[in-house]
């Protein structure tokens, strides 16, 4: 993420509007728990990029110039020296969020999505 500008925020409460099933699973997962999940999902507060990085939430910040460097390292870090095997990878992450793929899934198949129109 950019650290010298922008910010993040969930702003569905600001806005009465509720998050989907998916979304409500994939936040659990990603936004750390106490605190800081409430001000960011409840109370819609704005985090700036050195704030996000204490908080776990992105992975790094950077300057406009390096950011491009910044996320190849990052995805270096990731793959390892010898990378991972794609379909182990996609293994791995359907077994740890079953549940946010099973919503994201059924809630999102053209016979759910037409029946709620």
């Amino acid at each position: 993420m950019r650290k010298d500008r922008g910010w993040f925020c969930l702003p569905e409460s600001r806005l009465k509007a509720s998050f989907t099933p998916t979304c409500k699973l994939i936040m659990r997962y990603k936004i750390p728990a106490g605190s800081k999940f409430s001000d960011m999902v409840i109370f819609s507060r704005k985090y700036n990029a050195e704030e996000l990085l204490h908080t776990g939430v992105v992975c790094g910040i950077s300057n406009d110039a390096d950011l491009l460097d910044l996320a190849k390292a990052v995805i270096q870090r990731c793959l390892g020296k010898k990378c991972f095997d794609r379909d182990s990878l996609k293994v791995m992450k359907s077994d740890m969020y079953s549940d946010a793929v099973s919503c994201l899934t059924t809630f999102h198949t053209p016979e759910s999505t037409s029946s709620k129109l």
